[in-house]
């Protein structure tokens, strides 16, 4: 059911980025490139720290939720620039995972200094499995491409997209969590989803490499 909600919001949203995007690059005559914008993305997730360590949840989730947008739009930039290729993959991928320690160390601080102190390792467990369900993936491609002498970095992307708890589902949970002001039960829902993803993507990789 989450997976399916997130898929129809994010075709929306694509489907507005596209033609946001199209505009962008029509107007700088293509001279804002998808790693600009992916830097940019990445440097927009400090000031959400800033906000979530000094309690103001709310403010963190608009501004979390407008650099997350960002992801989109350097994809789109990319397709229509036809620069897509392994080095922004690989630049867009490692950008996703500085995002993740940024705001799960930021919310571990967050429930550290709140009433509840003691639940702050489950920041640090939603961070490691994360982070683990996204290194399965980046080794299950790397096997694949051995194997099979794949050189269609998009397809091999695709291959691997199955499962709960993706980055994007991750990001949707946490932002709601800054808008509802319930961080800890946002991050207690995706240190859950992530650690069974884990183990699901896990046995799923293996059985296809």
């Amino acid at each position: 059911m989450l997976d399916m909600l997130v898929e129809t919001v994010s075709k929306s949203v694509r489907l507005i980025i596209r033609q946001f995007a199209v505009f962008l690059n029509n107007k700088t005559k293509g001279r804002v490139s998808p790693n600009l914008i992916t830097t940019l993305s990445t440097a927009g997730h400090l000031p959400v720290v800033f906000f979530i360590m000094t309690d103001q949840l709310l403010v963190a989730g608009i501004v979390f939720i407008f650099f997350g947008l960002f992801d989109v739009l350097d994809g789109e930039l990319a397709r229509l620039q036809k620069s897509a290729g392994p080095k922004g993959m690989v630049y867009d991928a490692s950008s996703d995972r500085i995002k993740e320690v940024l705001i799960f160390s930021a919310t571990t601080y967050y429930i550290s200094q709140s009433s509840t102190p003691e639940w702050s390792f489950i920041a640090a467990l939603a961070l490691g499995a994360s982070l683990s369900v996204s290194y399965a993936k980046a080794k299950a491609e790397v096997s694949l491409t051995i194997k099979k002498r794949l050189s269609d970095h998009h397809k091999i992307n695709r291959h691997f997209s199955e499962g709960v708890a993706s980055f994007e589902i991750r990001m949707a949970l946490m932002a709601l969590g800054m808008l509802s002001g319930n961080l800890l039960l946002a991050t207690s829902i995706v240190a859950a989803l992530s650690t069974f993803a884990m183990f699901e993507r896990l046995y799923f990789y293996l059985k296809r490499i």
